[in-house]
């Protein structure tokens, strides 16, 4: 399976729960609870530029464009100023993301769709090369109902 597969499963309205551990206070966070939806990926250019849209909960949503420059690997940028670099893992269904938070922190997490209704993503947050933060997400796809 390529990338934009990938992309295009990822349609649709999710409900998530991510825990958060602090590494540096030594204690957990209280759980975030939320609802995603993502729209089917819109081709701006054939198999080069893809643009998405994300919805959580009653935010605004927020457009995000992903380029492809090399085979399973591309950029993305959205309308938050953030930017990074993007790796999908064909064999193990992982999309593997990578940008900087500030000058001296950067954010590791990667997406694993484990079906088509059901994901996990691990983040890491590291300053100045130590980490100091990782959270764990479950999502779960929310069935259409039918007319």
């Amino acid at each position: 399976m390529q990338w934009a597969e990938f992309l295009n499963q990822l349609c649709g309205q999710w409900q998530s729960t991510r825990d958060r551990y602090h590494v540096t206070q030594n204690q957990w966070q209280a759980p975030i609870k939320e609802e995603s939806i993502y729209t089917c990926p819109e081709t701006l250019v054939a198999d080069k530029v893809w643009r998405i849209s994300i919805t959580k909960g009653t935010e605004s949503s927020t457009e995000s464009i992903w380029i492809a420059y090399q085979p399973n690997e591309f950029y993305f940028f959205d309308q938050r100023k953030r930017y990074g670099l993007a790796k999908y893992v064909p064999n193990e269904r992982t999309l593997n993301f990578y940008w900087k938070k500030s000058h001296d922190q950067y954010l590791k997490e990667s997406w694993h769709l484990a079906s088509n209704h059901l994901c996990f993503s691990s983040s890491r947050v590291f300053l100045h090369g130590k980490l100091v933060w990782i959270s764990f997400l479950w999502g779960y796809k929310k069935a259409h109902k039918k007319a």
